[in-house]
């Protein structure tokens, strides 16, 4: 039987993102957690194809622009069942949108004989949604708006882990910009581009402090949008436990405690986590690893 596995990682939050290299742009880095979808022949797939569109109606949209490149036909979309899989939380700001779509379009259009670049999945995101740049194998600057990259870096970040703070509050990505979202962007651009400079002497001299003091520029900047409960708390926890600091979510809820391997006092962090009054706000922590962006053709 015919089957096909894509899947693609999520994120936590950002690196950084904001007003840079005159527009919005963002940084992301994905996790060890996936979106994945799975495809198997059969005769009458429109029937399975609802659950997406009642579930994950931006996934399904996808889809259909996907039938679109290949000039499916009405035979051709029936010939498959789909079944998407995710751990992923919604409206956290974890890319799990992102993820679900670029892992239906690149196995819709492997199905059809399409192997896509991260550049055409981005472009064909972007017409959904504002997109993360998780589609991306190499860390790169990319306008979440169109899809554009900017810089691709020419090394990665040191490996680093991380503790997820995942909020207890969603945001739609959709419906998170306001009609001062980019007056704002643009009244933090000098700090951003000091991040910038940061993240990228950073990545020059493998220093994973120097990436988390950028990802914390950006972090404070994006108060202005999003809030998040006991940030310098939790930031001033984080240090004093071995991490390097903290990254957030540009358009959800969620934290990143990032840390070198090995480097984390887990017992002292989870012995002062439990005294913070901001922990209600968010899950439990789950510890984590940053890996390479991209899709996993795993079948």
């Amino acid at each position: 039987m015919k089957q096909i596995i894509s899947a693609c990682p999520g994120s936590c939050g950002e690196w950084m993102q904001g007003w840079m290299q005159g527009g919005e742009k963002l940084i992301s880095y994905a996790i060890d957690r996936f979106s994945r979808v799975r495809l198997e022949e059969t005769g009458n797939g429109l029937e399975d194809h609802q659950w997406l569109k009642r579930h994950r109606p931006r996934a399904f949209q996808m889809m259909g622009l996907i039938f679109e490149e290949v000039k499916a036909s009405e035979k051709d979309r029936r010939s498959f069942r789909l079944k998407l899989e995710s751990p992923l939380p919604l409206a956290k700001g974890m890319a799990s949108s992102t993820a679900d779509l670029a892992a239906v379009a690149d196995g819709v259009a492997r199905w059809f004989g399409m192997n896509l670049t991260p550049e055409k999945l981005t472009e064909l995101c972007v017409q959904l949604e504002p997109t993360d740049s998780i589609i991306h194998p190499k860390t790169c600057l990319m306008d979440p708006l169109t899809g554009e990259v900017s810089v691709y870096f020419e090394q990665e970040p040191p490996p680093l882990e991380l503790l997820i703070l995942e909020g207890k509050k969603g945001i739609a990505t959709a419906s998170s910009r306001k009609p001062d979202h980019f007056e704002k962007r643009k009244a933090y651009e000098k700090e951003m581009e000091k991040a910038l400079t940061l993240f990228q002497k950073g990545i020059r001299e493998k220093n994973p402090s120097l990436l988390a003091k950028a990802a914390w520029i950006s972090a404070m900047g994006n108060e202005a949008f999003y809030p998040q409960p006991g940030l310098r708390e939790i930031r001033d926890l984080a240090l004093e436990s071995g991490g390097l600091g903290l990254n957030v979510s540009h358009s959800g809820s969620t934290l990143g405690l990032l840390f070198e391997p090995e480097a984390l006092d887990e017992e002292r962090f989870s012995k002062g986590w439990q005294v913070l009054s901001c922990r209600h706000h968010y899950e439990p922590p789950r510890r984590h690893q940053m890996i390479a962006g991209g899709i996993r053709r795993e079948k």
